[in-house]
């Protein structure tokens, strides 16, 4: 396989399982397991995924830019983003930087993927058997329920639980509907991601001694950016249908596969 397919192949990853309840950072911490990725692409990996990242931010921000215009001018709907960000900036950086080993462990990822596909199955897919007048408005969500989704979400940082699959569950759990709980499981992710952002970056330039790129990386770098970004738009499209039609849960089935395989592969 070469660099332009391995990449093309990483940034498909990225901009399904970012948005789709499936897992990017478990499904790439797999296949680049299984395509021993480090070793074959250009330059340092914690670049690609920087650039990879920056994509799916990019389609979210386009995707939900109407949405946050007017969310944004809501005072209480930035509250309740803030309180939520608070426990998942906690637990992520706990596990970033006191146990690291977790983000690359085939066991954990495996376990999660299947963790993932029952809270889909089992609890998603009876929440959007409810009834418009059993949910209840962004607006009127309380911020101890925010502060829960903001776990959910911090726990979620491990391979193989997926974040949009946790917090849009979440969400839905404690009285949002689906498209509702889906606007405030990915306004919740823009500030996490580019904290995520962020810290790689410096992570890149203060302990990976990051340089600046080829003409050649910097083709294949944009090149991995604009396929994760559309395919981010895509995904996030077929979300939307899927959370309308109360069929987000056919994920589950992918997630058993997943986790089997992911368990014998450990």
């Amino acid at each position: 396989m070469t660099e332009i397919m391995l990449i093309v192949l990483l940034a498909i990853v990225q901009g399904v399982g970012e948005f789709l309840p499936i897992s990017s950072s478990g499904h790439t911490l797999v296949l680049g397991t299984l395509l021993h990725a480090d070793q074959r692409l250009p330059g340092d990996p914690l670049t690609l995924t920087i650039i990879l990242h920056s994509g799916t931010l990019l389609a979210l921000l386009v995707w939900f830019r109407r949405d946050l215009e007017s969310l944004m001018r809501n005072r209480a709907i930035v509250r309740l983003v803030c309180i939520a960000c608070i426990p998942t900036a906690l637990l992520g950086l706990l596990v970033k930087y006191k146990l690291p080993d977790l983000e690359t462990n085939l066991v954990v990822t495996g376990v999660g993927f299947l963790l993932t596909a029952a809270l889909l199955f089992f609890v998603l897919r009876r929440c959007q058997r409810r009834k418009p007048e059993q949910t209840v408005p962004l607006t009127a969500f309380s911020w101890p329920k925010a502060l829960l989704v903001g776990l959910v979400q911090g726990f979620a940082v491990l391979p193989g639980l997926s974040r949009s699959g946790w917090t849009i569950t979440s969400g839905a759990a404690l009285g949002l509907d689906g498209r509702e709980s889906a606007i405030f499981s990915f306004l919740i992710s823009i500030p996490v991601l580019a904290g995520v952002l962020l810290l790689e970056t410096l992570d890149l330039f203060f302990h990976s001694g990051g340089g600046p790129l080829t003409a050649e990386q910097f083709w294949l770098y944009l090149l991995g950016a604009t396929v994760s970004f559309l395919v981010g738009l895509t995904s996030l499209n077929v979300l939307m249908k899927q959370l309308a039609s109360g069929r987000l849960y056919v994920w589950s089935a992918w997630l058993v596969l997943a986790g089997l395989l992911t368990l014998c592969l450990a």
